[in-house]
């Protein structure tokens, strides 16, 4: 005891790490010796690596999450209740320092192990973890004074922009002749798409006209996908949860050919890890929330970690399919009724289920359901291939475009809670109001 407190409360990082070594050393006593884990065989030692770097995720958001919880408080840096929010009372908002802090400190002890197991990293992996570290801490640290102070939508943008340039310039600098050849890139690039290879399908370079904007556009676009899903408790969390897990999944049993993927494995459970740790403060009724810094840095590290190994964007779209298509909705909208796409208002389809009565637990589930539900479908050997994957997505899509029309259709629109009687209200609902 300490400070009225058991041990594994007061520093739970220290506690889990030690308890995942015990584990792993009553593992390996009981181990037959020709199956032991050898050091000379870095294959024999990835599960022991993947449960300490998923411990130490864990433990560490988990730690982190609720002093910057006390430390917002104490600052005054609060999510304040307004118009278009749904919450009632000021929360404090940079969580996602937690998630980050604990998927920085895990991934850079799985690193820190390739000096003690000899072979675990090739140097190219070395290369695009380090780049999506770099990356991350630069969108996390930029959206967290989007936080704290505001930004205007455009530097929020070019702050994305400019991190998806870090994880792919790096590849282009270096030359594409090896990544075209699937060898060991250095950097991001999504030459190819299953067995669908760029190279092939348009030619040497045109490929690039292709993969580069393609690239940039799955990234940007897959942050701002899960930044517009962060409206809800436990939302965005438990959506980016569900995929690392289904990404780590696919990983674990459907490796391209005979190697496996250990650094999209690592990745996706760092980051799953992470996120659990920061959700157990963040269900409804939430007492902190992940911010900008949080949603941001969830969406980019979703969309790398999906790419890093091979491109995984169909299966990733299975995921986030519900999301993707609630905010290609918004967006159409907002442009059809002559408003600024990025200017946040209640259009998304949970505030419509909100104002229809339904009650923040039971929106959440729903999006809970739809992720893993076609999740676990990408995950089945009859839709393995990417047309498979894709042709899941189209059914899909064709099935929630009834929930957005009834969404629509059946909205009770509610008046705003500020002082303006029309506040944050799409044009097309103050015109009920007035």
């Amino acid at each position: 005891m300490r400070n009225g407190k058991p041990f594994y409360q007061y520093n739970p990082i220290i506690f889990y790490t030690l308890a995942a070594a015990l584990i792993g050393l009553i593992w390996y006593i009981l181990t037959p010796a020709a199956e032991r884990p050898d050091f000379n065989r870095p294959d024999t030692i990835y599960p022991l690596i993947l449960l300490i770097v998923a411990e130490i995720s864990f433990a560490s958001s988990w730690f982190v999450t609720p002093r910057l919880r006390d430390l917002a408080v104490q600052k005054g840096w609060f999510d304040m209740p307004e118009a278009r929010r749904v919450h009632q009372n000021p929360t404090p908002r940079i969580g996602g320092l937690g998630m980050f802090t604990g998927f920085f400190f895990a991934v850079l002890c799985s690193l820190i192990a390739g000096l003690v197991v000899p072979n675990l990293w090739l140097p190219g992996d070395i290369w695009r973890i380090c780049l999506l570290l770099v990356a991350a801490s630069m969108v996390t640290v930029v959206m967290l004074v989007d936080d704290l102070k505001g930004l205007p939508p455009m530097p929020k943008l070019l702050c994305q922009i400019g991190a998806a340039a870090v994880v792919i310039v790096p590849q282009l600098i270096a030359g594409t002749g090896s990544l075209a050849d699937n060898n060991h890139p250095i950097g991001i690039l999504i030459s190819s798409i299953s067995s669908w290879r760029f190279a092939d399908i348009f030619g040497s370079p045109f490929w690039l006209l292709v993969a580069i904007p393609f690239t940039f556009f799955w990234i940007v676009g897959m942050i701002n996908t899960v930044n517009a899903t962060d409206g809800l408790d436990g939302l965005a969390g438990g959506v980016v949860f569900i995929g690392a897990v289904i990404l780590f999944l696919e990983t674990l049993f459907q490796s391209r050919g005979d190697k496996f993927q250990f650094t999209s494995a690592v990745l996706a459970l760092a980051l799953a890890a992470a996120i659990l740790g920061f959700l157990i403060f963040n269900w409804h009724p939430a007492s902190i929330f992940m911010g900008d810094c949080g949603s941001n840095f969830l969406g980019f590290a979703l969309a790398v970690i999906s790419i890093i190994d091979g491109a995984k964007v169909a299966a990733a779209l299975l995921i986030i399919g519900f999301p993707v298509l609630d905010l290609a909705f918004v967006y159409l909208n907002r442009i059809y009724h002559r408003r600024d796409p990025k200017q946040a208002d209640r259009s998304h389809i949970h505030h419509r289920l909100m104002d229809m009565g339904w009650k923040q637990e039971w929106i959440v589930a729903l999006f809970y359901f739809i992720s893993l539900f076609f999740g676990v479908v990408g995950l089945l050997p009859f839709v393995n291939d990417p047309l498979s994957k894709f042709v899941s997505l189209g059914v899909l899509m064709l099935c929630l475009i009834p929930l957005l029309y009834y969404s629509v259709r059946f909205r009770k629109p509610q008046l705003p809670v500020s002082d303006s009687p029309n506040a944050t209200l799409p044009p097309e609902e103050v015109s009920q109001h007035k």
